[in-house]
């Protein structure tokens, strides 16, 4: 493979899974197609990750379990790699994460009964 398909295909899905302030600040600069795209992919074929059709949208082309889990796995992915190079995490953020990752799971499991 040429190191531009990789370069081109590494930029694909991009520009997810930034800070906040930085995705805001780049949602005011992308054409509204860039934004949507994943979401058209949704419509079409179903979550990126499990293939359903009848789940409810989360984010990133993907239902809402597999967006919070995928976004789970890539928080934990930063932080190891920070601590690898001995960059100090903020854990705040993460704390909070993880705290409305167990709301929504409460609140999935709750409907479930």
């Amino acid at each position: 493979m040429s190191a531009t398909l990789l370069a081109n295909d590494e930029l694909f899905l991009q520009p997810w899974f930034l800070p906040k302030p930085t995705y805001l600040t780049l949602k005011k600069l992308l054409p509204s197609s860039q934004l949507a795209k994943t979401r058209y992919y949704f419509e079409d074929y179903g979550c990126l990750k499990c293939c359903s059709r009848t789940a409810l949208y989360g984010s990133n082309g993907m239902c809402v379990r597999c967006s919070i889990i995928v976004r789970g796995r890539i928080a934990i992915c930063l932080k190891k790699r920070f601590r690898k190079v001995g960059v100090e995490v903020n854990r705040a953020p993460l704390q909070r994460y993880t705290k409305r990752l167990a709301k929504a799971k409460a609140t999935e499991a709750s409907k479930m009964r």
